[in-house]
């Protein structure tokens, strides 16, 4: 990059930085970066409001909330606020805290502009939030998101005085060609692959993926595809995951935007699970799904370069004591490609450096939900397991009082076709009292007293 591109490109990353999860546009609602800590969300924030331009006289004044899928809002626990500040347009999606009720459907909320003319329409809100499916706390959540934006919106204001610059739409037509050229030269760079792979599941179903890369792009070819029975993924979703995952292998992560997706092409059947249009599932869609597809990307692109096949399938627990909600996972792995260089260290599972360890509980985290943490390890299975560093961390609780905890088990494949070397997956496992449960998903009652065990999956050699 020049130093105006450069520039600019710093300047996309700070405004960014106020918000969990961004895009932002310029005038002409082109996407110039995306900023996201999850791997679903990022194609979603781009097509929102690409999408809802066409539906709303955009004057800059109004603030539009939703959280269908179908238009990109990622999670069921999420929500997508689209919203201009001078002239470039942000869409942000927000995630609020909620109980996972499996029986329950979740709230739904239609694109609606909850603020016009710059002025909040809090009858709305409060209509919107006065749903029966629709958590307690969303009417706060929405309310002190929407006091953020404009907060951010008068800060943004007085940024782009000194940089007047940034608003040139020359600028940014420069700036995209710059991050195209870029990330199409660092795919280039890389010797040409193709690759392949198949899950089976019950039932018929199957999970086929073939990936390739050429002087084009990548592409991600999921045809073959069928239904399943528990997992549906919105088609945003699964085009999230893919973009996600391969810029993070090529080390572009930080130049997502409309430019650098576009040397992505990706192929899903019409209602197979990686492309859904009804969702029932979405609790467990929205974490198990996820992984499943980050995990056969990996399985996929590892046949042809030294990526270790890490596990990414990992169960997730919600336990709920009293007015205490408290949400963690036990995974056994470092994230995929790049982020693989980056280390942070559990809590608990302090023996060894492990990523994504923010959201592993504390003690103290644990103690406050009715949990007595006895031993939290990482155990490996076998000495051939050892040398490979393949290990399953084991966690051992006790319930001090009456709680609840919701659990969700990965989807493993019942067969996996592949010209890898084999291995054995050992399934994650939730014990109760040493009683496994052998459902995806539920939620268990406890009583004081009560012994729990949870481990992550792992890999056993031959």
């Amino acid at each position: 990059m020049d130093t105006r591109t450069t520039d600019f490109h710093f300047f996309l990353k700070s405004v960014s930085l106020k918000f969990t999860s961004v895009a932002v546009f310029n005038s002409e609602f082109k996407c110039l970066h995306i900023q996201t800590p999850f791997s679903n969300n990022s194609v979603g924030m781009m097509i929102g409001p690409k999408t809802l331009k066409n539906f709303f006289p955009w004057d800059g004044s109004q603030v539009v909330v939703h959280n269908d899928p179908l238009l990109g809002c990622s999670q069921s626990d999420r929500l997508q606020f689209i919203f201009s500040a001078e002239s470039f347009h942000f869409c942000i999606e927000e995630t609020f805290a909620t109980r996972w009720d499996f029986s329950k459907k979740m709230i739904k909320i239609p694109p609606i502009p909850v603020v016009e003319n710059n002025r909040t329409n809090t009858q709305l809100i409060d209509a919107l939030t006065s749903q029966g499916d629709c958590p307690s706390s969303v009417r706060d959540f929405v309310i002190t998101t929407l006091q953020k934006i404009e907060k951010f919106q008068f800060d943004f204001k007085n940024i782009l005085k000194g940089h007047t610059n940034f608003t040139n739409k020359d600028l940014h037509k420069d700036y995209l060609n710059t991050v195209s050229n870029s990330s199409l030269k660092t795919i280039k760079s890389k010797t040409y692959v193709s690759s392949q792979i198949e899950y089976e599941f019950g039932a018929q179903s199957l999970l086929k993926l073939k990936t390739s890369t050429s002087e084009l792009g990548v592409r991600i070819d999921f045809q073959g595809t069928t239904n399943h029975a528990t997992i549906q993924m919105a088609d945003s979703v699964t085009d999230s995951i893919c973009f996600g995952f391969f810029a993070d292998y090529f080390q572009f992560s930080d130049l997502m935007n409309e430019a650098t997706f576009s040397h992505f092409q990706i192929a899903k059947p019409t209602q197979s699970f990686v492309n859904s249009k009804v969702f029932t599932n979405r609790i467990y869609s929205d974490h198990c799904g996820v992984d499943l597809i980050n995990q056969a990307l990996l399985d996929c692109w590892s046949e042809k370069t030294n990526l270790k096949p890490y596990l990414l399938l990992k169960p997730y627990f919600q336990l709920i004591s009293g007015s205490e909600t408290l949400d963690f996972n036990l995974g056994n792995a470092r994230p995929i490609g790049s982020a693989g260089l980056t280390y942070n260290f559990e809590p608990l599972l302090a023996s060894r450096p492990t990523p994504g360890a923010s959201t592993m509980p504390s003690l103290f985290d644990f103690y406050r939900a009715g949990m007595d943490v006895k031993s939290s390890r990482y155990q490996f299975r076998s000495p051939k397991a050892k040398e490979t560093n393949d290990f399953q961390a084991v966690l051992d609780l006790e319930s001090l009082r009456p709680a609840q905890m919701a659990f969700m088990n990965p989807c493993i494949p019942s067969k996996i076709k592949t010209g890898k070397l084999k291995s054995v997956l050992v399934k994650p496992t939730f014990m109760v009292n040493d009683k496994t449960e052998e459902s995806l998903f539920g939620v268990k009652d406890l009583s004081a007293g009560d012994q729990v065990q949870a481990s992550s999956g792992a890999l056993d050699f031959a």
